[in-house]
């Protein structure tokens, strides 16, 4: 396991490919000519990275006519490198409430569910209702909280290889907000109805003034002014 723990530091740690990994955290799949670009390297040895990372099982690459797109291989990698974030101090002057509500560190995508201090709001107003409840390691959703996903329009997820719910650490908050399966959806449907809206080539998500209204409503939940 110590050797497995170097490997897994060295393969994660290296800047260039460390910066790749982050880039990637918006969800998406990119080319290696993309991530290149993200990490200031030539493509050559954007490729020899992205090789050792698809070896190791952190990233798979999908081929799709000329292009082959890489992306995490599992949500739960991708919330590893995310968690890295939240193991030293953020440097410089304290986080304050300013620097809440702004930005990605107001609202934004962590893979493929809502993160920073709205999406811990968020999780907390759910367990706060006890829609989520917290168990070891995991959330579990309520009989309360599945119907509260039906009358969202939410399909509610079962068992698979995939979590159903779970805590993910927040980098900038340093609690937790919702990830796994039921996180996916969540942001899925607030997309759909208007709710959020994600900025282009950016992690950052803004809410709308029907999301603000959407969340008051269905969660009692009144998010502070958003600072532009």
């Amino acid at each position: 396991m110590e050797e497995n723990f170097v490997r897994a530091a060295a393969l994660l740690g290296e800047p260039a490919r460390a910066a790749m990994l982050w880039n990637l955290l918006d969800g998406r799949a990119y080319t290696a000519r993309e991530l290149a670009l993200c990490a200031d390297l030539s493509a050559s040895a954007a490729s020899n990275h992205l090789r050792q990372l698809v070896e190791a099982g952190v990233l798979r690459a999908v081929k799709q006519g000329r292009h082959k797109y890489f992306g995490f291989a599992s949500e739960q990698i991708a919330s590893v490198v995310e968690s890295v974030g939240t193991l030293l101090p953020v440097q410089g002057p304290a986080l304050g409430m300013a620097a809440r509500r702004s930005g990605l560190w107001y609202c934004r995508k962590c893979y493929d569910h809502l993160a920073g201090h709205v999406g811990v709001l968020i999780t907390q107003a759910l367990l706060n209702r006890q829609l989520l409840l917290p168990a070891q390691g995991a959330f579990l959703l309520s009989p309360a909280g599945h119907t509260w996903c039906v009358e969202l329009g939410i399909e509610v997820p079962v068992g698979g290889h995939r979590p159903v719910a779970r805590p993910c650490l927040d980098w900038s908050e340093r609690k937790s907000h919702l990830a796994g399966a039921l996180g996916q959806r969540l942001l899925s449907r607030m997309v759909e109805l208007g709710w959020v809206r994600p900025v282009a080539h950016s992690r950052e998500v803004v809410v709308t003034r029907a999301g603000e209204q959407g969340l008051a409503t269905t969660l009692d939940l009144r998010l502070p002014p958003h600072a532009a």
